[in-house]
């Protein structure tokens, strides 16, 4: 019937803002847990969820991950739709809206990151 929701929207109930901010993913269960924290670019980002782009076949759906916006925050969160270039996360816990203007404000390029190890 229609009466299906589409998983791919339910990640977009909280306003999205258009970002381009490089973070880190860590895997943290799913069947690619154990790969080591890789970089990915958020595309955009709520209180309760955000669109990231990685590299094809990175991982599938309902792994458990940990992005880190650079020194700004660190949050859990579960894959929620995937598809080859980009994948939903929908964080554990909602942002607060203070904290979320503070990733999208002070994110800096990949480059300015501390190395992990």
């Amino acid at each position: 019937g229609g009466n299906m929701i589409n998983i791919a929207y339910a990640v977009r109930d909280n306003h999205r803002t258009p970002v381009n901010i490089f973070a880190e993913c860590l895997i943290l269960a799913g069947v690619s847990a154990g790969e080591a924290m890789s970089r990915v670019s958020i595309t955009n980002i709520s209180i309760g969820g955000c669109h990231v782009r990685a590299k094809p076949g990175y991982l599938s759906n309902d792994c458990d991950v940990a992005i880190r916006f650079g020194e700004q925050a660190m949050v859990c969160g579960r894959v929620c739709w995937t598809n080859e270039l980009d994948f939903g996360v929908r964080f554990t816990e909602k942002l607060s809206p203070p904290i979320l203007e503070e990733i999208v404000q002070s994110c800096q390029p990949w480059r300015t990151f501390r190395s992990v190890a």
